[in-house]
Formats: structure tokens, sequence, C-alpha cells
């Protein structure tokens, strides 16, 4: 029986995700979820935890039985839980969840019963017992978005948006695994202490000082993640404190420690889909003008877009500038490069879209840069392009009177 407690919620992402991939990839998410827990594999899995690790009995530790249930206890979770030994331990002191469903099954390693207390170990078994939760709650849609995000993994080049996905999927699944350790033991300190004993192997740890310590690092410039399958310790620490005192944009802060600001060479498929939302209203602003909507150039936008049509009438998007603001260089240029596609597009508009393009591109503050692509890809002199920014205003209105005269 599963009831979830209530301040047991999801990282955004994930709801996000799984959204996306219901939409988008309908036919997968479908096939999916009706064969991705077929009772071959579980058969499978069941087998490979009897041959890879020591099943313990309730007779011989009684303290970690009642440990794991009490953690259950405090999550709304009734089911059967198994616990194991793992015979050849590899990830020093530390547990792991093997997914079945309607059984837990938990397996410890190293020697993490003896360095951590009874409350820690409360914490530690009610973070694999969220990942429990995690996939069996909600329907179990976000098993079947795993699943997914590992099958396109899989098929597709690593550093993929698929891949970056799923990256970004098992680092916030963490994130929620911690939130349901915090709720097991009760208390924020032992979640903690729990977290870097099991990251370093120290067997004593001073909480309070490791979380001013994750609090200096978090506010730095380069405190984004760069792990795979979980986030560095001290931003484990950070998020679960931020979610503990429940702060004040704390989705937001913790967004920014784990996924960083938009990079054109780390996109996933969710910050794929904003640029191209991005593109598309980037498009719409330059293409606003109807004597810039001819054949070719709408022809080149459907190129972009399939079916694409422009803007009814020409209007201003006030956020476009804000949201096409980025520190990254190469999503910088891109933007710059979309527009200059649409410059030499048509060259019957001789030099009248670039000058358009001018124009767009000072009210959005890209001025600069795409003044530095123009000059090396067009090969226009500097004093001709700031003649060119002069007369750019005169040069469009002309070239609207004379669509308009046609």
């Amino acid at each position: 029986m599963l009831e979830i407690p209530d301040t047991l919620n999801v990282p955004a992402y994930h709801t996000e995700v799984a959204a996306y991939l219901q939409s988008e990839q309908a036919e997968l998410w479908q096939w999916f979820a009706a064969n991705c827990l077929g009772k071959d594999h579980i058969d499978a899995v069941r087998l490979e935890l009897l041959k890879s690790a020591y099943r313990v009995d309730d007779q011989t530790t009684p303290r970690l039985q009642d440990l794991a249930h009490e953690a259950a206890q405090q999550l709304g979770l009734d089911v059967p839980i198994t616990l194991y030994h793992a015979q050849r331990p590899v990830n020093g002191l530390n547990a792991h969840l093997t997914f079945l469903p309607g059984e837990v099954h938990i397996v410890l390693h190293g020697s993490i019963a003896e360095v951590l207390d009874d409350v820690e170990l409360r914490a530690l078994f009610g973070h694999e017992l969220s990942h429990y939760i995690f996939w069996t709650g909600w329907d179990g849609k976000f098993f079947v978005a795993d699943e997914i995000l590992a099958a396109l993994t899989n098929d597709g080049p690593q550093g993929s948006p698929q891949s970056e996905s799923h990256r970004l999927f098992r680092l916030y699944a963490e994130i929620f695994c911690d939130r349901g350790a915090r709720i097991a033991c009760g208390e924020l300190l032992p979640t903690v202490s729990t977290l870097v004993k099991t990251e370093t192997s120290v067997r004593e740890v001073n909480a309070q000082s490791y979380l001013k310590q994750a609090e200096e690092i978090a506010g730095s410039e380069s405190s984004k993640t760069a792990e795979r399958t979980h986030p560095e310790c001290y931003i484990r620490t950070r998020a679960l404190q931020l979610w503990d005192e429940q702060s004040t944009g704390v989705e937001e802060e913790i967004r920014h420690m784990i996924e960083g600001p938009l990079a054109l060479n780390e996109l996933d498929l969710l910050a794929q889909s904003r640029i191209d939302r991005f593109t598309r209203r980037l498009v719409d602003a330059f293409l606003s003008s109807a004597w810039l909507q001819t054949d070719k150039l709408l022809g080149h936008a459907r190129l972009f877009f399939d079916g694409y049509e422009p803007p009814v009438e020409s209007q201003i998007d006030e956020q476009l500038s804000a949201d096409l603001q980025t520190h990254d260089a190469p999503l910088r240029d891109y933007y710059c490069y979309v527009l200059l596609d649409f410059v030499t597009t048509d060259r019957e508009l001789d030099e009248a879209p670039l000058a358009a393009a001018l124009r767009l591109t000072e009210r959005l503050q890209m001025d600069s840069r795409f003044g530095e692509i123009v000059h090396k890809e067009l090969g226009i002199g500097k004093k001709q392009l700031a003649k060119l920014r002069r007369d750019a205003k005169t040069i469009v209105d002309q070239a609207a009177q004379e669509s308009e005269a046609k």
C-alpha cells in the first residue's frame, strides 16, 4: 500500500519530462507502460539479487529490519522489505534499491551498518525507500519516463538531448530521495551526516559545519553539477536544506545547481524545446513586416518550422530580448546565424533584410555580435556596416513602401 506524504513532492523537472514524453513520444510511452516490467524481467532481477548479494534474515539483524520498517512507516509504505549485503561491494559505504513492483529490496555495501547510527540508518533506508515510491507512485509514470530515456540514450550518441535528459532525470531523483530520507529520520542534521559519511567514509561528521560549507560553495558561479548519476554532496546538502526550510524560490535555486544556464552544447529535451520556441519567436519578430513575407523567406522559415505561417500583424515581443540573453557564446551565435540565414535568402530584396536584421538585433541587444558575424561571413567592412546601421530605418521604410505599391 502506498500513501505518499504530502510533503514529499517531486522536483518539477520530473513532471515536465514525463509530460513531454507522453506528448512527443506517445506510442513509445504506451509501449513501455505496458511492457517494461514483464515476468521474465522480474524473475531475472530477483535471480541476480540472490547471486550477487547475501540475503539477511530477520533473526540475524533485527535492528536493521526494525529501522527499515520504521523508515517505511514514516513514508507511508506498507510493503515487504528484504535486506541484503553486497558480496563484492564496489561503492564503498552505500546502499541501493533494486526495484521490483510490490517489493522492496535494499542492498547494503561495505560496513555502512556499523558506521551509521540508528537515526542515520533510518535516513539511509528512507532514501532507498523513496526510490521505490518514485518508481511506484504517481501511477508509475516516472518509472516509464526513466525507461524511455534510457532506451533513447542507448540508441543515440553520448551528449545528445536524450542522454542529457536521462542524466538530469537521475540527478533530480536523488534530490527527491534525499527529501524522503529527511522525512524518514525526522531531522535535517542526521540526514546531512548520512550523506557526508556515505560520500567520504568518515565516521565522525559535524553536519552543521558541512551545511555552512555547502552554502559557501553554492554561492560561487561554478556550483553547477558535473556528475551523471548523483549530484555532488554539497549540492545535495544545499538542496535538502533549502527544501527543509521551505525557502522562497527553492526549486529555482535547486534547478540552477543541477542544470545551470542554457548552453547550446548541453541541451536536454526540455531545453531543446525551449530553444525551439525562442527561435520561432525570433523568426516571427523578423518576419513580422509584410514586405519580408516573400515566398523565399517563408519557404526558408518552413525549413525550421513545418507549415510555418507568419504573424498576422506586426507586433513587438517584449519578453524576447530577455529570453535570448545568454552568457553561452555558442547559443548567442546560433541566434545570430539564424537571422543571417534569413538576411541572405532573398537576394531580390537587396540590403533591406540586413537593415531589418540590424534594427532587430539592436532591440534584442544582440547587435554587437551580429555585426561581427556579418563582417566575417558577408565581408562587409566596418564603415559600410556602420552606415547601414545609420540608414537602416530609411532602408526598411522604403522597402515597405515599395512592397505596398506592387
